[in-house]
């Protein structure tokens, strides 16, 4: 799940994979996204991952968008912003009053995974794709949870962390958001919320 410690599983299963890498370069900021060469990626409903044990990690919406906004778009120059974001009139630099302005005149499914609804990647309707949905909010003892059913020890670094902001409580999720903004990213995740139990 893009932007829910997406990065850093890669990397561990990547060296689980090919322990014969090198650690450092495996965990260089964003090689991993790099050298696609690195994962064994199959499409969701190839028929090896059937007999697999498949999991994911979820995170709360607003967390998730705001971790989106400040890595993808506030901190980018419009220049070298993504071409994926463009294509949905999203460039580096905006405020996040446009870009949620933006974000919401687009179909949520068509929306790119850095911010589509969590629950469009994870369910297929109302089956899941997966047997295990873990949550950032208790990172440690999910993965525990992945490692003990698949008999493995992720090495995991921590890249993308995002960085620390002013305090907050858990009921606000971001500093930046205005009751207005917070109240229409409510409405485009609520499905998320309910699925995944999280408070908006």
């Amino acid at each position: 799940m893009p932007k829910v410690a997406c990065t850093s599983l890669r990397a561990a299963i990547c060296l689980l994979n090919h322990p014969e890498l090198p650690r450092a370069e495996v965990f260089d900021g964003e090689t991993i996204h790099k050298r696609r060469d690195w994962n064994d990626i199959v499409t969701p409903d190839h028929e090896a991952l059937r007999a697999c044990f498949r999991f994911t990690f979820v995170r709360h919406p607003l967390e998730r968008f705001l971790s989106f906004y400040r890595n993808k778009i506030a901190s980018v120059r419009p220049d070298a912003t993504a071409e994926r974001f463009l294509r949905i009139g999203l460039r580096g630099g905006m405020g996040i009053g446009e870009v949620v302005e933006r974000v919401l005149t687009v179909p949520p499914a068509a929306l790119d995974p850095h911010i589509a609804p969590q629950h469009l990647l994870v369910y297929d309707q109302e089956t899941p794709r997966v047997d295990f949905i873990g949550r950032l909010e208790r990172f440690a003892d999910d993965l525990a949870v992945v490692e003990e059913k698949c008999g493995v020890q992720l090495d995991l670094g921590r890249l993308n962390a995002t960085q620390p902001h002013a305090p907050k409580s858990s009921s606000t999720p971001g500093p930046q958001l205005s009751d207005a903004i917070r109240a229409r990213l409510n409405a485009l995740y609520a499905e998320d919320y309910a699925r995944f139990g999280y408070t908006p």
